[in-house]
């Protein structure tokens, strides 16, 4: 069964090295503010959200599958490529919307693998899916710290990047051997449907706003999903908007590249962790726990800098990045099931699509207002961001626990 989910661990890895590795390149090679990272993190969630609204709709109008697999891992290795021989900001704004755009296909691609495959249960599927993603991750981020450490001169930097590319490269390839090409029998198109999408380019533009209002309000998702991809949509942008800042907010406490590595890599060993130990739980009870752990961990980062001394600064960095890694596990797994519960069996990849586009949209808004929002009042900001998180689970909730 994990075979044709370890693609993904590879794709895991690549991101993990180049998300983490990308603002610390903006800071210490290019000398960019916080709101900088905040604009290309905006600009990877904004073409994330256009990628997930794009590849979910051709994966639902066809029974191919490896071929989206192999668009992503390429799409993405020419993003890395990019950042590595960058010498400016617009350099880091095309990889991040390369990145964001191509990436986007492993969000779409893998759920709906775990939902239409057959192979065990449903709950068993995903959580293998989930430890190979979040091993991935682990992984990316123990080689990052590595790299980091072996190169202490910041033009060095660019050798890291190097970690992603080969791991895009290896998953190219797993791709091709293990994802297999009719994961499921789709209805064929009819006549008209065909013609429609096989108009003109002019006619695809001109139709386009209908045919994105159309795709996203078909009779067979259920409105309960777009009540909850609401609220998840404002998890995201406080969890956006706190780690957009991170890297900026320790390397201003004395916090060095590698020992950032080492934060993140905390959350993503705890999250792995987490996922393996996973029980048959109530997905309403895992989030609802979750996003008000994660909400009270953002407000207590505010105390962080009061230790004074970077090695104190980071080893409570690293224990509460930890304990957030335990909460998204559980926001992770919860909401997927939420939104899986809801999702007719073959439009589960546009389910899945507008899940992502919520994740994405709240990403962006994040990125931007997390960046703004800590230029202005520095980690005072955390406190709203840990209530808008509060806010979105209520609105996920009660969405879910209505009636049809």
């Amino acid at each position: 069964m994990w075979k044709k989910y370890s693609p993904f661990l590879f794709g895991q890895f690549g991101y993990g090295v180049f998300a983490n590795m990308l603002p610390i390149m903006a800071v210490l090679l290019f000398g960019l503010s916080a709101f900088h990272i905040g604009i290309l993190n905006m600009l990877v969630s904004v073409f994330s959200m256009l990628g997930f609204l794009i590849w979910g709709r051709k994966i639902d109008h066809t029974t191919r599958r490896r071929i989206f697999g192999v668009i992503g891992f390429a799409g993405t290795a020419i993003a890395v490529l990019i950042t590595i021989f960058s010498t400016d900001f617009t350099a880091l704004s095309i990889a991040s919307v390369l990145i964001g755009f191509f990436f986007s296909i492993f969000g779409v691609l893998g759920s709906t693998l775990v939902a239409q495959d057959k192979s065990g249960t449903y709950f068993q599927r995903l959580r293998i899916y989930n430890a190979l993603v979040s091993g991935g991750t682990v992984l990316g981020l123990a080689g990052g710290v590595l790299c980091l450490y072996m190169c202490q001169e910041n033009a060095n930097l660019r050798i890291v990047f190097l970690l992603p590319f080969t791991a895009m490269l290896l998953g190219l390839q797993l791709c091709l051997m293990f994802i297999p090409e009719n994961a499921v029998h789709m209805p064929k198109l009819s006549k008209i449907e065909l013609i429609r999408i096989n108009t003109g380019v002019i006619e695809r533009v001109h139709y386009l706003p209908s045919k994105i209002r159309h795709g996203l309000s078909g009779a067979s998702i259920d409105r309960r999903i777009y009540g909850m991809c609401l609220g998840f949509g404002f998890m995201l942008f406080a969890f956006s908007a706190f780690y957009t800042t991170l890297p900026y907010y320790l390397l201003t406490y004395g916090v060095l590249p590698y020992q950032i590595f080492l934060v993140h890599l905390s959350s993503a060993c705890a999250c792995t962790v987490a996922y393996m130990l996973s029980r048959k739980v109530r997905a309403e009870n895992a989030v609802k726990s979750a996003v008000e752990m994660r909400s009270i961990l953002i407000m207590i980062f505010i105390l962080v800098p009061l230790a004074g001394i970077p090695s104190l600064v980071f080893g409570m960095a690293m224990v509460l990045n930890a304990l957030m890694g335990v909460a998204w596990a559980g926001i992770s797994v919860g909401s997927v099931r939420m939104v899986v519960k809801f999702a007719d069996e073959y439009r589960m990849g546009s389910a899945m699509s507008i899940y992502h586009i919520s994740l994405a949209t709240g990403s962006a808004m994040g990125a931007v207002m997390g960046g703004y929002l800590y230029a202005l009042a520095g980690c005072i900001a955390y406190i709203p961001l840990a209530l808008s998180a509060l806010c979105g689970l209520g609105i996920a909730v009660m969405w879910y626990e209505r009636e049809q």
